[in-house]
């Protein structure tokens, strides 16, 4: 992941009375089938970029590793997570669009990398999408590097 990425990951609705974050602790579309209009839907916005792996556990790369990309992981022939990557430096607002809208009538949820669940909705991804440590990097890179450098622990890494 570049620093100018945002990603983030679709994940089932948490079931009433579990917390998304039990929900996310789990991986997500492991204990239930991703559903083939979402999983259809997302390979349709970039094309095939590269296949990783053999068999049944492959890794398939849709669009571009370094600017937008959306990674589907198959085990044993099952599809385990999908994963996508946003360039701050110039966003694809369309595609952040049909990713929103893809995962809304799925009825599924994201997850940040920095492991917060939020709604498939454009106020929601938009407002996780600013407080990013992409954005904060892309706003201000020396600023954001320099607070990395500053930092001596883990747990202080610039937000």
């Amino acid at each position: 992941m570049a620093l100018w990425q945002f990603t983030f990951t679709p994940i089932p609705r948490p079931a009433p009375g579990v917390s998304p974050e039990e929900s996310w602790s789990k991986f997500g579309w492991e204990e239930q089938l991703v559903p083939e209009s979402l999983l259809s839907r997302l390979c349709g916005l970039l094309p095939l970029h590269e296949t990783y792996g053999a068999g049944d556990d492959l890794t398939l790369r849709y669009g571009d590793p370094e600017r937008n990309d959306i990674r589907v992981f198959y085990e044993d022939g099952r599809v385990v997570g999908l994963n996508i990557r946003l360039d701050l430096r110039n966003p694809d607002v369309d595609l952040l669009r049909a990713i929103v809208e893809a995962t809304a009538a799925a009825g599924a949820v994201f997850v940040s990398s920095e492991e917060r669940v939020f709604e498939a909705e454009w106020d929601a991804v938009v407002a996780e999408l600013l407080v990013s440590r992409a954005a904060r990097f892309v706003q201000d890179p020396l600023g954001y590097l320099e607070r990395l450098a500053d930092s001596e622990k883990p747990s202080e890494l610039p937000n």
